[in-house]
């Protein structure tokens, strides 16, 4: 059990620094980053991707509460929504 731990908690390290190195990337080309203020409930999650799919002309990646827009509008767009 101890080794399964260490081994999810390795993953989410590992994980989150893959995500910073991929947001400092995505800066230099000019992506928009968005930060939601509060942790989202898993209700909204659901909704959230929902909008994005339908509203979003760019490309979007996400982590938690942590955005990356490809165009700016649907950075603007989304913080106008969801924030």
């Amino acid at each position: 059990m101890e080794k399964e731990l260490v081994a999810k908690v390795t993953k989410e390290i590992s994980d989150e620094i893959d995500w910073e190195v991929e947001v400092a990337l995505y800066k230099e080309v000019g992506w928009t980053e968005v930060k939601l203020q509060t942790t989202t409930p898993s209700g909204y999650v659901h909704e959230i991707m929902e909008w994005l799919g339908k509203n979003r002309t760019g490309h979007v990646r996400s982590r938690g509460n942590h955005y990356m827009f490809e165009n700016a509008k649907d950075a603007t767009l989304f913080i106008l929504k969801w924030s």
